[in-house]
C-alpha cells in the first residue's frame, strides 16, 4: 500500500545490486572459482527468465478463477 509500482528493469536492476544478492554473488564465485561478473550475468539471466515466466495479469485471473471455483464447491 502506499507504493507506487515500478517497471520490471527498475525492480530487476534493484535486485541485482541488493547487498544480499551481491553476498551471495561474491560467495558463489570463490567457491566455484568464477569471477563475479560471470556470476551476475548468470544471475540477471534467471532474473529475466522469472520475469517472463510471471505474468501478473495471468496469476490474477487465475487466482480469481480458483477463489470462485473452490468457493462454489465448499458452499
Amino acid at each position: 500500500k502506499g507504493l507506487s509500482p515500478c517497471r520490471a528493469s527498475e525492480l530487476k536492476s534493484m535486485v541485482l545490486q541488493s547487498d544480499q544478492l551481491q553476498y551471495v554473488i561474491n560467495q558463489v564465485s570463490k567457491e566455484m572459482g568464477r569471477t563475479a561478473e560471470e556470476v551476475q550475468a548468470e544471475a540477471s539471466t534467471i532474473l529475466d527468465e522469472m520475469a517472463h515466466r510471471l505474468q501478473i495479469s495471468t496469476v490474477r485471473f487465475f487466482a480469481f478463477t480458483l477463489s470462485k471455483i473452490f468457493k462454489t464447491l465448499f458452499r
